[in-house]
């Protein structure tokens, strides 16, 4: 994602990647914990969704 997001031009310096989440209430926490500590209160959040094909 993040480079994707540098191909799109975003400076790299800007983008912000959340790497200790092993789900999604995990990550929406360390997220929280990450723009809490930089005093960031305004955010663009990009999401890839993939569809996992679970076999029955």
């Amino acid at each position: 994602m993040k480079r994707f997001l540098v191909e799109l031009g975003i400076p790299e310096d800007k983008i912000i990647e959340e790497k200790k989440s092993r789900n999604t209430l995990e990550n929406a926490l360390f997220t929280r914990e990450i723009l809490e500590t930089k005093g960031i209160d305004k955010i663009c959040l990009v999401t890839l969704f993939l569809k996992k094909k679970w076999n029955a």
